[in-house]
């Protein structure tokens, strides 16, 4: 891939270079657009935030319903309890 930065609005363009976007590259050369390393990636997720978004992926429709039915509320309790514990600990 080769990159291009718009200078008007600074946007990165990226090209493929397996020749079905040349015309693109010459077109972003002819205008001035100058060639940019391509951006670094993403740094990784927190494990305790990657953790707390696990806990919340177990809140389901069913297990809310029984929550509020009062059939079982102590995991929801327990939930929230150990989510903000987490959250104390970033």
């Amino acid at each position: 891939m080769r990159h291009f930065k718009e200078p008007e609005t600074g946007k990165v363009y990226a090209f493929d270079t397996d020749g079905h976007q040349d015309h693109l590259i010459g077109a972003a050369l002819g205008r001035g657009w100058p060639e940019v390393p391509a951006p670094a990636p993403p740094a990784p997720a927190h494990p305790l935030f990657i953790k707390m978004l696990e806990l919340e992926a177990t809140v389901t429709p069913r297990r809310l319903r029984e929550a509020i039915l009062g059939i079982d509320n102590e995991w929801l309790k327990d939930l929230e309890e150990r989510i903000s514990e987490l959250r104390s600990q970033l």
